[in-house]
């Protein structure tokens, strides 16, 4: 679980030229943000209400592409260069969820082995050995670790290396 792919969404690269004309990531997230959800441009509280006017592209040009493709970005020295010059943009998909464990995006691999066709724990031996080195020198940062029957059969071996000799 952790990679089912959601809805579909855009992700912007800055791109060489808009990198030249002095724009941040943070610049063109604001301005394609404030284009298609809003920038506030008055609060004003009524009572109890607190009342935002927010302004944001009309409804059809927020729902085609070719309102991205022809957005204008403006760079921070006061000058205008469209969106698809500023940045690479790639169709993507956002995940459904995204797992994290101690600050760090994780996701859970299971795999049910068939007893008759192999020894579940050579296959568990062989990956540990042969393909999960592979992964972690390809992606730097990657790691792993079991979990489920295989942390509990752990657990339980080492408390066995401890509650023997005691019991002895």
């Amino acid at each position: 679980t952790g990679l089912e792919m959601g809805k579909p969404q855009l992700d912007f690269k800055l791109s060489r030229e808009g990198i030249a004309a002095g724009l941040t990531s943070a610049d063109l997230a604001s301005q394609v943000r404030s284009a298609f959800y809003g920038a506030e441009a008055f609060r004003q509280q009524r009572g109890r209400n607190e009342i935002k006017v927010m302004v944001r592209l009309p409804k059809g040009d927020r729902e085609t592409m070719h309102s991205v493709e022809e957005m204008i970005i403006q760079s921070p020295t006061g000058g205008e260069m469209p969106l698809m010059r500023a940045a690479d943009v790639e169709v993507g998909r956002a995940y459904t969820s995204i797992i994290r464990t101690d600050g760090k995006r994780t996701m859970r691999v299971m795999a049910e082995v068939d007893d008759k066709q192999a020894n579940p724990e050579e296959v568990l031996a062989s990956v540990m050995k042969n393909n999960l080195p592979k992964l972690k020198a390809e992606h730097p940062g990657l790691g792993f670790g079991l979990s489920g029957r295989q942390r509990d059969n752990r657990d339980f071996m080492n408390y066995l290396w401890v509650a023997f000799p005691l019991a002895l």
